[in-house]
């Protein structure tokens, strides 16, 4: 994948999905440590409350409800973490059959509170973190070709109103196909809401789009005001 299309690609994905469109500033780029993966999950969890639709999975630390679909994605699994490790919380993962995927991980690393501010301590750690923790990834041989652009300061998704978070995008090559992604990071009543979406380059007609849409329906989720 040249460098040209790839930034190309990004830049429009962006103007779509995020910050530009609607004046965000832009703050300098973060690096950090790497820190550990997380343990080997289970399948989240037993005893959980009840989803308030058959189709929905209720995250019991925010009272997020992931329905079955979420911007034409279909929820594929729901993992725990937090029953392995106190502050990892649990993910919930969504998949296109054009290819494109997203992850949302909802977690407190063990803060007690934290605050609204995306410029705030615990956040700009946070994200040092995840971008250190892709880094090990690509070191390890994960991905490939592994290329993080400057991280910006936008909203999840692109409606009016919709919540502040902190965008890394990256492109990479995983499993032998050049994919872009996007990372984005910010938080909801006390918890970590920190988002990966992927799709393959050669999708990109179909899945840029749908990536857009899914990140759309996420924000009218994490509503700005709870």
């Amino acid at each position: 994948m040249g460098r040209a299309a790839a930034a190309k690609l990004t830049s429009l994905l962006l103007i779509v999905v995020l910050c530009e469109a609607c004046g965000a500033a832009v703050s300098p780029p973060v690096a950090g440590p790497p820190t550990p993966p997380p343990p080997a999950p289970t399948v989240w969890p037993p005893g959980a409350p009840a989803a308030p639709a058959p189709d929905a999975w209720a995250h019991p630390g925010t009272a997020l409800a992931f329905p079955e679909t979420l911007g034409g994605m279909t929820r594929t699994e729901t993992i725990d973490y937090e029953s392995r490790q106190a502050g990892l919380g649990a993910s919930v993962g969504y998949r296109h059959p054009g290819g494109a995927w997203a992850t949302v991980y909802l977690y407190t690393m063990g803060h007690p509170a934290l605050p609204d501010d995306l410029r705030s301590d615990p956040v700009v750690a946070e994200l040092r973190r995840s971008v250190a923790d892709i880094e090990s990834a690509a070191a390890q041989g994960a991905y490939h070709d592994l290329s993080l652009e400057q991280v910006r300061v936008g909203t999840l998704g692109a409606r009016a109103g919709s919540r502040a978070a902190l965008l890394v995008p990256l492109t990479a090559v995983f499993q032998g196909r050049p994919i872009v992604s996007l990372l984005l990071l910010t938080t909801y009543r006390g918890h970590f809401v920190k988002v990966r979406v992927s799709y393959p380059l050669e999708t990109r007609s179909i899945s840029g789009r749908v990536v857009s849409r899914f990140i759309d329906e996420l924000g009218t989720l994490v509503r700005p005001r709870d």
